[in-house]
């Protein structure tokens, strides 16, 4: 993971495009390749308002930001924080989406 503090400087939307790519991406290696597509239609299913696959391949290579009610999504569907939210968010650790309980392996959670 990325272990990046910034001292009280907002932080562009380049820098959390690319802190949310390497998230991913980090999250993404942790699951078997054989998987990445499953995980992948679900995410895109789950969200809907115009996301398509081709989209989340360009979250995945650092093309675009990731909506925040995506992320919510990819933790639901993953069963663990995936986001370094508290580096940017004005919310900070004690972030709804922080406290998801992990639920099993990755793979287990494709399968279920």
């Amino acid at each position: 993971m990325i272990h990046m503090l910034l001292n009280d400087t907002a932080m562009t939307n380049s820098q959390i495009r690319e802190i949310d790519c390497k998230c991913l991406n980090d999250y993404l290696a942790t699951i078997p390749q054989s998987n990445h597509r499953f995980f992948v239609k679900k995410v895109v299913a789950e969200c809907g308002n115009g996301i398509k696959q081709k989209t989340f391949y360009n979250w995945k290579a650092g093309y675009c930001r990731i909506p925040d009610f995506c992320k919510d999504i990819i933790e639901k569907i993953a069963g663990c924080k995936v986001f370094l939210r508290e580096l940017y968010s004005e919310s900070g650790p004690g972030d709804a989406m922080s406290a998801i309980p992990p639920t099993g392996t990755a793979a287990d959670t494709l399968q279920g």
